[in-house]
């Protein structure tokens, strides 16, 4: 019975290969190289891992549930940040702006300030 001991593309002796590297950089068939453990931090350090992006979509029901439910916060709060609510519910803090920013477009509530010191509060109160 036969064996296949994969061996690093990289590298001039022959090194068992510990994994399977594809490398990619959006155009054409992307290349796929075995590597030992020194080549695999090598091309790691030159060609960074494509993250999966932020998160998988979410329906309009759940879109429209978190809206009610961070004005729902925000009215009982009084005055809130964007970094109390993403402490408070958990979700990312991209996702807590888009909410706000939503909120603010549909004019139910109203920010002030800049950076760091925004605030966000019920219109009109």
């Amino acid at each position: 019975m036969k064996e296949m001991i994969l061996v690093c593309d990289r590298c001039v002796i022959s090194i068992p290969a510990i994994a399977t590297v594809t490398l990619s950089n959006g155009k054409g068939k992307p290349i796929t190289i075995d590597v030992c453990k020194k080549c695999q931090v090598e091309v790691y350090r030159v060609f960074t891992p494509k993250h999966q992006g932020k998160s998988a979509p979410i329906s309009n029901d759940e879109w429209t549930g978190l809206l009610e439910s961070t004005l729902k916060y925000v009215t009982k709060a009084k005055t809130v940040t964007p970094k109390q609510i993403h402490s408070e519910t958990g979700l990312p803090v991209w996702r807590v702006a888009e909410i706000l920013k939503e909120l603010v477009n549909k004019k139910l509530i109203k920010k002030s300030g800049v950076g760091r010191s925004t605030t966000y509060q019920v219109k009109g109160k």
